[in-house]
């Protein structure tokens, strides 16, 4: 049941890897990663990718989560879009879905993460893993809006080899050079989180951006005005900023309304700002995100 890409770029390279390992070495990988989120976790989240459109698992829903994981995907790779920019240097395949792990929420294993799971002779998988809680199979809507933020965020972050590090760099020297240094090494140790939310947005458009909002208060109740130091998301009140700035920097007609509309839900939610332990000022946070 699986596209020929996959049966050939995934499922062969897997299966030559779980032979190589044998029992023993299964069992090594499961006993080595007891809180079920390293090697053991991505050895079996692959196994659901692989195995779930064969069982015709949640089929309709699984179908879609595909197709909209393709679309997003393979927009970055057209030659139309990427006029000027080289091919990317890993992961030029269209991440595989999956419905799973429901306490997760959305994420994904990205190209570097899958690849890694080979023997030291043998073919690495070519695609990532998307995954959704299986609920989102049919409720909660609003949670597919951040399939931008991990396929057409995390996902082509990973693809190219030093993308990160380069936009970390950009960042931590545009905030200090806008008379923001309190806040630059704040969003730049958080590139990987916010350049997602960016590429999410850039790929999907504004649904990603109001999305993020509403799918934030289901959990929550409201937008977070706190940012932990160990927290690797920058808090949600400025990934709100961050989402109407980047709106309004599209071409499209309604651009700027949509832009506003995002700003005006993120400023109900506003508190008192603390990111990192430091407290920030409302105007010093969008103008950060901006």
């Amino acid at each position: 049941k699986l596209a020929p890409i996959y049966q050939t770029g995934m499922f062969d390279p897997y299966l030559h890897t779980l032979n190589g390992l044998g029992q023993v070495g299964f069992e090594q990988i499961l006993a080595a990663d007891p809180n079920d989120e390293r090697q053991g976790r991505l050895m079996m989240d692959m196994a659901q990718a692989l195995l779930q459109p064969g069982e015709g698992f949640q089929h309709a829903a699984l179908r879609a989560f595909q197709e909209l994981v393709s679309d997003l995907y393979d927009g970055f790779l057209s030659a139309e879009d990427r006029a000027a920019v080289k091919k990317p240097d890993r992961g030029v395949t269209a991440p595989m879905v999956k419905f799973g792990q429901p306490a997760s929420g959305p994420y994904t294993w990205p190209i570097e993460a899958t690849a890694s799971f080979r023997l030291a002779a043998g073919t690495p998988p070519n695609a990532a893993v998307v995954s959704l809680p299986p609920s989102n199979a049919r409720l909660g809507l609003m949670a597919w809006s951040s399939i931008g933020h991990e396929t057409a965020g995390h996902d082509i972050l990973s693809a190219d080899i030093g993308l990160k590090q380069e936009l970390t760099d950009v960042v931590r020297k545009g905030l200090t050079a806008a008379g923001l240094k309190t806040l630059a090494g704040y969003w730049a140790e958080r590139i990987d989180e916010t350049a997602s939310d960016v590429l999410g947005i850039l790929n999907m458009g504004p649904a990603a951006g109001i999305g993020l909002i509403a799918f934030f208060r289901g959990f929550g109740g409201a937008l977070r005005s706190a940012g932990p130091d160990s927290d690797p998301h920058p808090a949600d009140i400025v990934r709100g900023f961050l989402a109407a700035s980047t709106v309004r920097m599209l071409g499209f007609s309604d651009h700027i309304k949509w832009a506003h509309v995002i700003r005006q839900e993120t400023l109900k939610d506003l508190k008192s700002i603390t990111l990192a332990g430091r407290p920030v000022t409302a105007a010093q946070a969008e103008k950060s995100a901006v």
